[in-house]
């Protein structure tokens, strides 16, 4: 671009964006290849990382199931012993006399 102070034209202008689109794009053809080795050796390193932590997760997975059945179980007699469910959540609240209205005679 020119040192000069006015306002630089649209040719100038194209041509400085032109000229970091081919600075940029030899970059990424340069870069490009080294993307999938690095990608390749990222995911070598985490599943490295993660072995120890798979018999963890199952440990944590079969003490986990017992106390989930027992619970249910639990839950399910408690249901079964003090009613029905869904006509204690549908009818929570709600009075069964008779309605008293002016206009009902």
């Amino acid at each position: 671009m020119s040192r000069d102070r006015r306002s630089p034209g649209r040719d100038e202008l194209i041509q400085e964006v032109s000229t970091w689109g081919v600075g940029a794009g030899i970059l990424v053809v340069a870069l490009a290849p080294l993307a999938i080795p690095i990608l390749v050796l990222t995911l070598a390193v985490l599943a490295i990382l993660a072995i120890p932590v798979i018999p963890l997760a199952l440990i944590a997975g079969l003490l986990y199931l017992p106390v989930r059945v027992v619970r249910r179980v639990r839950a399910r007699r408690q249901a079964l012993r003090s009613g029905n469910a869904t006509e204690k959540e549908v009818l929570a609240g709600v009075e069964l006399a008779a309605t008293h209205h002016p206009l009902v005679e």
